[in-house]
C-alpha cells in the first residue's frame, strides 16, 4: 500500500486526477506502472490494473472446465436463471466455444429485432469497463449465443417450433 500511494501522490498526478473528475464515464488515465484512475458511472476508481487474459475453450455436451467457470451443456426442459439458460439447439451453427469479447462484437439481445454492439449493450447495462473483460461469451461459428449472466441472442430463443432444447449452465469456481 505504501508503494501504491508513493506512485500516485505527486502534484502532476493529483492535478490529472482532479481534471479526470470532469470527464465522462469510461475516461481513464494511467498514473504509474499498472495504476489507473478511471471515471465509471459517477465514481472515481483508482486501482492497480492488469489486463485480464482468459482463454477461449471449445465446449462439448456435459461438463466443461474453463477460465469462465464450469460450463455444463445438456438437453432437457426449459431453464431460466441468471447463470442458466435454454436455447433452440437446432439453431446452433458449427462448434460451441466460450471466449472473451472482441472489438466489434455484435449480437441481438433477447427481445430486440436488430444487432447491437456488445460495447453499447454493456454501457446500457452500466457494466464497468474493468468487469466487461471477465464476462464470458458462448458462441457458435457465426454468432454470440449468450452473454453469460445477462442475455441470450434473440435468434436462438425457444419458440413454438423448437424441437430440441439445449440447456447451458455456468458455475463460477
Amino acid at each position: 500500500l505504501e508503494k501504491f500511494s508513493e506512485d500516485i501522490v505527486n502534484r502532476t498526478y493529483v492535478l490529472d486526477i482532479y481534471n479526470l473528475l470532469f470527464k465522462k464515464t469510461g475516461t481513464y488515465i494511467n498514473l504509474s506502472g499498472e495504476i489507473r484512475a478511471e471515471i465509471s458511472y459517477e465514481k472515481l476508481i483508482i486501482e492497480k490494473y492488469k489486463k485480464v487474459d482468459l482463454h477461449s475453450a471449445y465446449l462439448k455436451i456435459g461438463e466443461n472446465s474453463t477460465d469462465f467457470g464450469k460450463i455444463t451443456l445438456k438437453e432437457g426442459p426449459f431453464m431460466k436463471e441468471k447463470y442458466s439458460v435454454s436455447i433452440d439447439r437446432d439453431k446452433i451453427q458449427g462448434s460451441l466455444m466460450v471466449r472473451m469479447r472482441k472489438k466489434g462484437d455484435k449480437f441481438t439481445p433477447l427481445g430486440m429485432a436488430g444487432n447491437k454492439k456488445l460495447k453499447d449493450y454493456f454501457i446500457d447495462k452500466k457494466i464497468e469497463r474493468k468487469d466487461r473483460e471477465k464476462i464470458g461469451l458462448i458462441c457458435d461459428d457465426t454468432s454470440i449465443i449468450w452473454v453469460i449472466g445477462y442475455s441470450i441472442n434473440d435468434k436462438y430463443k425457444i419458440n413454438k417450433d423448437t424441437k430440441n432444447i439445449l440447456n447451458m449452465e455456468v458455475k463460477h469456481e
